[in-house]
């Protein structure tokens, strides 16, 4: 990752979510935040599958990083990321994937 023109290496462990922020995608990591200028799909299909889940076409999430999921309207949820100040929304058309990933009934 690139933050302030010095090429960052960071581990995908430490990404706790990845959202669309104007044109820029911004990575929100444990320790930093990095701004990139690529799609959201760009950078989905570098994550491991198994571990990142687009639950939203604004957002991105890393499952180990999940603290909450909460239910929401039209049996969708919101996830409360840990150590974060934020809820993420999954849609309609990402919750079935959602549900059998996470081995909701």
């Amino acid at each position: 990752m690139y933050k302030d023109g010095k090429l960052i290496p960071v581990d995908t462990e430490e990404i706790l979510y990845v959202t669309v922020e104007g044109r820029d995608v911004v990575i929100f990591a444990k320790q930093d935040n990095f701004r990139l200028s690529i799609t959201l799909n760009e950078i989905q299909k570098k994550l491991d599958s198994k571990k990142f889940v687009k639950t939203h076409r604004s957002f991105i999430v890393n499952l180990e990083h999940i603290e909450e999921i909460i239910p929401w309207f039209n049996n969708t949820y919101m996830l409360k990321i840990r150590g974060k100040n934020i809820q993420i929304p999954v849609s309609r058309s990402n919750v079935k994937r959602f549900k059998e990933i996470m081995g909701i009934i």
